[in-house]
């Protein structure tokens, strides 16, 4: 039995996934010395709710209504923090802002980075969470987010009605106004399937939200569009609180597709990725090593991953049955104790890359 674990733990297994549309990203932290300065960490932990909801890896795609499984989609796009800046210098991919500035436009005009180039994300003091659209003007465009709304660590959930928002969602929300998509409720009153709603015809369209502070009824049926379904709450843009969206769809994809070939081919172009640090020899965004380290391993109640970056992690019990889904951030203490001993499989993903480490718990 000892020479068998010896023997499964000695070879790992790493595969990359196929070239996705690639992002690079600036998180210009807008602040004033306060705790609205947020961490690496908060940052890093906004970048994998991205990752792991435009590639459906998210966790709760289980809560996804049987009726819309079929439509639910990978987007196939994946966020990287640049590290090459404008001017081609090394970059964290977080700029950091001390000023009393508030005003879009101004922030956009003296802080922001090529918008050709990199999405920019602002992470603002207060105010209201809004996106671009990819038609809007070069001196409009960017993706504004209030700290106590941005990642899942850190400041998140403590603006006031913010406590519903503690998942990263308003910006997997506002980036999909940014590539293109609209409220599932943008044009209400029409019946059609396709040009009510959102113009997508796997959306149905819905009634007008406004302030949602408690998960969607999935009874709701707000519009009584041809042929009648019920109103698809679960979408990432309609209105709902963070612990009830779980999708985009293949509808949803095609369009972003559309616009982002329109108006946002230099921004996903590989020369761009290789310009912005984002793209290298070895695949898409910062390489995870060859071994990401768990310790220890063979493992009792607990293991520590180690890590670079922030990860998708996946546990799989020697069956294939996934046992446990989580996002996470670098040197990660994992709790075993609900696990039975054996040997398990932890999948880690991030942008460009999945590697796959034999995890034994032993007792």
């Amino acid at each position: 039995m000892l020479r068998t674990l010896l023997f499964v733990l000695a070879f790992p297994v790493r595969a990359l996934l196929p070239a996705q549309t690639l992002i690079p990203v600036v998180v210009h932290v807008i602040h004033q010395g306060g705790p609205e300065n947020i961490s690496d960490a908060q940052v890093h932990s906004q970048i994998a709710v991205l990752n792991a909801d435009y590639r459906r890896l998210n966790a709760d795609t289980v809560n996804t209504r049987p009726i819309f499984q079929a439509v639910a989609a990978d987007l196939g796009i994946e966020f990287c923090l640049a590290a090459l800046d404008p001017a081609g210098q090394p970059t964290t991919g977080i700029d950091r802002v001390e000023t009393d500035e508030t005003s879009p436009t101004a922030l956009i005009a003296a802080h922001g980075w090529d918008v050709e180039r990199y999405l920019n994300l602002y992470v603002m003091p207060s105010g209201s969470c809004f996106a671009s659209f990819p038609w809007e003007p070069d001196e409009q465009q960017g993706v504004f987010i209030t700290h106590g709304r941005f990642g899942t660590v850190g400041t998140v959930g403590t603006e006031e009605f913010a406590e519903w928002a503690r998942f990263g969602r308003t910006a997997t929300h506002e980036v999909g106004h940014y590539l293109g998509l609209m409220h599932t409720f943008s044009f209400i009153g029409d019946v059609d399937l396709c040009l009510g709603g959102d113009s997508v015809c796997d959306t149905p369209p819905t009634d007008m939200r406004w302030m949602v502070s408690t998960c969607l009824d999935h009874g709701l049926n707000t519009n009584l569009e041809e042929p009648d379904l019920p109103d698809q709450v679960e979408n990432f843009m309609d209105y709902n609180i963070d612990s009830c969206t779980n999708l985009f769809t293949e509808g949803q994809r095609q369009r972003v597709m559309e616009k982002i070939a329109a108006f946002r081919s230099v921004l996903v172009s590989e020369e761009n990725g290789q310009r912005t640090g984002c793209r290298n020899s070895t695949g898409i965004g910062e390489p995870l090593p060859a071994s990401p380290v768990l310790s220890p391993n063979p493992a009792g109640d607990f293991v520590q991953l180690s890590v670079p970056v922030p990860v998708h992690v996946e546990l799989f019990d020697r069956m294939g049955v996934r046992q446990r889904v989580w996002l996470a951030l670098p040197q990660e203490r994992i709790d075993l104790q609900g696990l039975a001993p054996g040997v398990y499989l932890l999948r880690v993903m991030a942008p460009g890359l999945r590697h796959t480490e034999r995890l034994v718990v032993m007792r």
